[in-house]
């Protein structure tokens, strides 16, 4: 048997309107992806600067300043909030408290301002107690802990080793 010369495979030529067509659609998925990474830029800026605004600008912002000392966001909110708790905790303890404790609960603005008074009353407190020099030592707030809440038991002492 004789072989047989196979043709090479000729890659058929494209008429003008195909050549234009496959151009143009090249062009539209140019277009597409460079579309599609800028709305993924811009979305992802967006994003960025969200999380930006919610985790670092809002909460390092001023809620007032005593005598040029700033009273954050996040130090009001941590505050608030430590209050909440407080009160929820006071409201489970003494159930006859539980509609007064509501009450405070139910009004964020009364206890956003109470809140608020006392940080301002505790900062002046602070700046003034630095301006006169008054320091407290760690033993001497414990000591006053002991007295208010009447600790009337010395430290429970350390044991000692036992005899063999």
């Amino acid at each position: 048997m004789a072989k047989k010369k196979r043709k090479k495979a000729v890659a058929p030529r494209l008429t003008r309107k195909q050549v234009s067509r496959a151009k143009r659609e090249a062009r539209q998925r140019k277009l597409l992806l460079i579309g599609s990474g800028v709305v993924a830029a811009i979305l992802a800026l967006v994003l960025a600067w969200g999380i930006y605004h919610d985790k670092v600008a809002v909460p390092n912002q001023p809620v007032v300043l005593v005598n040029g000392e700033p009273i954050t966001t996040a130090e009001f909110q941590k505050q608030v909030v430590y209050r909440r708790m407080n009160l929820i905790e006071q409201a489970r303890a003494l159930p006859q408290l539980a509609d007064q404790v509501r009450q405070q609960l139910d009004s964020p603005l009364v206890l956003g301002q109470q809140v608020l008074t006392d940080l301002i009353e505790e900062r002046i407190i602070r700046q003034e107690a630095t301006r006169r020099g008054i320091t407290v030592t760690p033993d001497e707030v414990q000591k006053r802990i002991e007295e208010l809440i009447g600790y009337p038991y010395p430290p429970t002492p350390e044991p000692l080793p036992t005899l063999p």
